[in-house]
């Protein structure tokens, strides 16, 4: 029984830092100017494909790896 406790406060613990640090990602994508900050939480957060951000925004992959290169620089 001690096992499972400690094994739920771990669970719990964890899924906390997971999400103080989905915050973060959160607060830095939204200080990226677009259209990085698009290419970032289309790619990242919503899980789209190269292939669909190409034909969507019209870029190259190279193209939008710069942008998002470029704001992801400026961050730090």
């Amino acid at each position: 029984m001690t096992g499972l406790i400690s094994d739920e406060m771990d669970a719990t613990q964890k899924a906390a830092a997971l999400e103080r640090l989905l915050d973060t990602l959160c607060a830095l994508r939204d200080r990226m100017e677009e259209p990085g900050r698009t290419l970032v939480t289309e790619k990242y957060f919503q899980g789209r494909t190269w292939e669909s951000l190409q034909v969507r925004h019209g870029m190259s992959k190279a193209g939008m790896d710069y942008i998002i290169e470029r704001e992801i620089s400026g961050l730090v």
